[in-house]
């Protein structure tokens, strides 16, 4: 479980999934507190915030309590090992991200986001928000 929402020194690990496509000293991250559901956390999954509970779980376009609203992207993946009832990760609020390794998003999140997705000369889609 990794406790520290600034560090995770396994970056390099071949297993680490890519989330951010370029200018990764431009992306705002910051710790998000996830509500333990029962199942992992992706790398790459749409949050939103839980108006009620104030904690963060994974974006559901139309849902209640706040999370039909895309807040930001889950940097990496986090186990749920069923030993707490939160976690920590890290949150990506803004940036440009590889489109097609995000989890839930649709067109309101991208719209929540303040986002617009756009093509790579190498035929990438990145989102930018």
């Amino acid at each position: 479980m990794n406790l520290d929402a600034e560090i995770n020194n396994q970056i390099f690990r071949k297993d680490y999934p890519q989330i951010i496509a370029k200018n990764r000293h431009l992306a705002s991250l910051a710790g998000v507190r996830l509500l333990a559901v029962g199942n992992d956390y992706i790398a790459g999954q749409v949050l939103a915030k839980n108006t009620v509970s104030g904690y963060f779980q994974a974006y559901q376009n139309g849902g209640a309590s706040g999370l039909g609203t895309a807040a930001c992207v889950l940097m990496e993946s986090i186990a749920d090992l069923g030993l707490s009832t939160t976690l920590v990760g890290r949150g990506i609020f803004s940036g440009e991200l590889f489109q097609g390794n995000l989890i839930g998003l649709d067109a309101n999140a991208i719209t929540n986001l303040g986002a617009r997705s756009y093509t790579a000369s190498d035929g990438v889609q990145i989102l930018k928000f």
